[in-house]
């Protein structure tokens, strides 16, 4: 079980509505969680989020900027910090204008020396660039694909374009989604009214798969 990209602390939060684990509330909460998860014999690993072209100091309690991904890395060692990428995104207005490919692959080349834990890429439609990330990328390359079906989760994994593949809605709305797909079990249809609600509708009321 993953946590939700988390902010460490009170200025480390990149912007609106993102969780945290930097008060003891937070480690309150989450506690119950995580002893329920280990009572069933599973493990917890939280993300710590670095929120990257989305960080703005109007965000934070002392109106701080926010650091480069580097000065992470160097803080907590490479081996424990993965960078996701979202070519042709344009999550907060941006525009990546037509050098976006030339950027990219320059990026993935800088980065490969570093001894990164992983690349995660939310693919687009660019295909070929896909490709030449994943050449360029020696180490573990996870990949999301929106709207990707239970029937072709493995695709990029058959394919050699990734090494891990992540799911998002999928897990959200199916507590138990690894015995389903396990067992070939129907899946819960997520609710995209209730995503990024604030309260528990979406995210912890979604039923375990019931026989008839």
């Amino acid at each position: 079980m993953s946590r939700e990209g988390t902010q460490p602390s009170a200025d480390g939060q990149g912007y609106a509505n993102t969780p945290g684990l930097h008060e003891a509330a937070h480690v309150a909460g989450w506690r119950r969680v995580t002893e329920a998860v280990h009572a069933a014999g599973g493990r917890v690993f939280i993300q710590l989020m670095h929120a990257g072209r989305m960080s703005h100091p109007d965000n934070t309690p002392h109106r701080r900027q926010a650091l480069a991904p580097s000065a992470v890395a160097d803080r907590i060692g490479a081996a424990r910090t993965g960078l996701r990428l979202s070519p042709g995104s344009v999550l907060g207005g941006v525009e990546e204008g037509p050098e976006r490919a030339d950027l990219y692959r320059h990026l993935a080349a800088q980065l490969a020396p570093l001894g990164l834990a992983y690349l995660h890429v939310v693919q687009g439609r660019d295909e070929t660039l896909l490709r030449e990330i994943r050449r360029l990328w020696p180490n573990v390359l996870i990949v999301n694909r929106s709207g990707r079906g239970r029937q072709s989760l493995s695709s990029d994994l058959e394919a050699g374009l990734a090494d891990m593949v992540s799911v998002g809605r999928m897990a959200l709305s199916n507590p138990d989604l690894p015995a389903r797909i396990r067992e070939d079990l129907p899946l819960n249809e997520p609710d995209p009214a209730t995503f990024y609600g604030g309260g528990e509708a979406g995210y912890t009321d979604y039923p375990a798969f019931q026989p008839a």
